[in-house]
């Protein structure tokens, strides 16, 4: 049997996957594919599984659920590209096939009184064009993703296994609005058919291909509908597992408005999906850490957090998701370890963290940390006035004068 502790991650949200893709195109960029290489030192089967597609050639994806609004895909199929059960969705190829041909000849002769409503095809990102072509080196050409990304789908380079995406066909993605907007409405879609029975079967799929599962990481938006939609997954997990579940809430750099609500009310409308989902969350997570690269998001956004040697633009969803995902690479190291003491568990790094039943967590790192390659730690330490560490978590200033703050000295290669 084997020793590997499988771990199930869930996103829900916008915002959640933007991270999400980061998160999983950083865990593809350490795969070593040289059989002369030494092990890796992490544990890729923690967080993806094995699988054979309908060529039987092998897949190995992430053990990934996740969850956005109709129309967050873009170019990107609901069931994947690996297996080889969708059309590629170009405007060359859909042109050409034969099928779709007869259906437009087909809707020519019908009447004149049928309107005939054709959806524009969508157009990939140059990243993912250049994806698909094997001369192209995507390392070598530079495509300022910052300015130019209009979905997290645009830049993702993993890809996932047909069960993976979840689309809520009741709403519409929108940049300029909100329409999934509170914490009713996720709790009411949770108990829908397409959660409560195929959502939850698509979780006992993934827990019944493991051999021992460590637990659950859910990554969810806390200022809008997601925040009811996540936690109630959560209880149910809680029900059907009793597994450890680390939840990570999250809030986005921009205060999009939500449908037939002005500033005001919408800034009230986050601050309840807010307090009902860490409610809920006292209950139901292992431990939860709230991240943002904003210092404060009660009411309204503040600040955004100055980090010592890396600027980014505080309302970028791009830069600002790829700072939180770089956060949890490196802390959840500890229960991607291959061969890690059996304490080195989801499990143990909640319990660590939440004594006395105190679920909720405040998250601070240095990215990058400023040490030279030939420098001593100490000497490095010595050098530094004030905190060491830059908080994540809003509303929040981690104490340094009676905390020891430990170090992961690691090099994040970016």
């Amino acid at each position: 049997m084997s020793s590997t502790r499988e771990i199930v991650t869930l996103q829900f949200g916008n915002y959640a996957n933007y991270i999400g893709a980061h998160w999983w195109n950083i865990q593809e960029s350490s795969f070593s594919y040289n059989p002369e290489d030494a092990p890796s030192e992490i544990s890729h089967d923690v967080l993806y599984r094995e699988g054979v597609n309908l060529n039987r050639q092998v897949t190995y994806t992430p053990r990934l659920l996740l969850v956005d609004l109709d129309g967050s895909l873009k170019h990107l199929p609901r069931e994947g590209e690996l297996y080889g059960n969708s059309i590629k969705r170009t405007n060359e190829s859909i042109e050409s096939t034969d099928d779709v041909k007869k259906i437009k000849e087909e809707l020519q002769n019908l009447s004149a009184d049928v309107e005939v409503v054709e959806q524009p095809h969508a157009s990939k990102h140059d990243f993912q064009k250049d994806l698909e072509d094997p001369v192209i080196d995507i390392q070598e050409k530079n495509y300022n993703l910052a300015d130019n990304v209009d979905t997290w789908t645009d830049y993702l380079y993993a890809r996932y296994h047909p069960r993976t995406v979840n689309i809520v066909n009741d709403y519409k993605h929108s940049t300029e609005k909100q329409t999934f907007d509170t914490y009713a409405c996720g709790v009411q879609l949770w108990q829908t058919e397409q959660f409560e029975d195929e959502f939850c079967d698509k979780i006992r799929q993934y827990v019944e291909e493991c051999d021992f599962l460590q637990g659950f990481q859910t990554l969810f938006d806390s200022f809008n509908g997601y925040s009811g939609l996540a936690t109630a997954c959560m209880e149910y997990l809680n029900d059907e597992y009793g597994k450890a579940n680390f939840a990570i809430p999250v809030y986005s750099p921009r205060n999009t408005p939500f449908e037939n609500a002005d500033e005001p009310m919408s800034d009230s409308i986050r601050v309840v999906n807010s307090a009902l989902a860490f409610h809920k969350l006292s209950e139901q997570a292992s431990l939860f850490v709230p991240l943002s690269t904003s210092d404060r998001v009660w009411r309204q956004l503040g600040a955004a957090r100055q980090l010592r040697s890396l600027t980014y633009q505080p309302d970028n969803l791009y830069q600002t998701s790829a700072v939180l995902a770089a956060y949890l690479d490196t802390i959840s190291l500890r229960y991607r370890l291959r061969n890690a003491p059996s304490a080195y568990s989801l499990a143990g790094f909640c319990g660590e963290l939440s004594n006395y039943g105190r679920k909720l967590a405040g998250a601070a790192f240095a990215l990058p940390f400023p040490m030279q390659h030939n420098q001593d730690l100490i000497d490095c330490l010595d050098q530094f006035e004030g905190p060491i560490f830059t908080s994540l978590t809003p509303n929040c200033n981690i104490g340094t004068d009676y905390v020891i703050q430990t170090l992961c000295d690691r090099v994040l290669y970016r």
